[in-house]
């Protein structure tokens, strides 16, 4: 996926545990504006199938609002428990909980949003 020039930006999405991705996941699909694409993690030796390991998403520049709120809200709900990695080109910003509020006037900078 390249980023278009339809006011569409690509992010790359990793959290700390694949359960977060995985929730990442479930709250992006279907969002208007947004396409995903899980890339799967590569099989470790006693696994039992494949984890995502990164969201790929391209968002219409009017959905950057909807994703920063969606992890705005997933950070703190989890507590100190998450880590998020959020990367737009070789940009890129790390989010824990403990540090939200520190890091989201970057994030929305990354993103572009308002």
């Amino acid at each position: 996926m390249g980023e278009q020039d339809l006011g569409q930006r690509v992010i790359e999405l990793r959290a700390g545990h694949p359960d977060d991705l995985d929730a990442l996941y479930r709250e992006l699909r279907g969002v208007r504006g947004v396409t995903l694409e899980a890339v799967a993690a590569p099989i470790a030796p006693g696994d039992q199938g494949t984890g995502i390991d990164l969201l790929v998403v391209v968002c219409s520049s009017g959905a950057v609002t909807g994703i920063i709120n969606l992890l705005r809200s997933m950070v703190e709900s989890r507590g100190s428990k998450i880590t998020l990695k959020v990367q737009r080109g070789r940009d890129r910003i790390e989010i824990n909980a403990d540090t939200l509020e520190e890091t989201l006037p970057l994030l929305k900078e990354l993103l572009g949003g308002p």
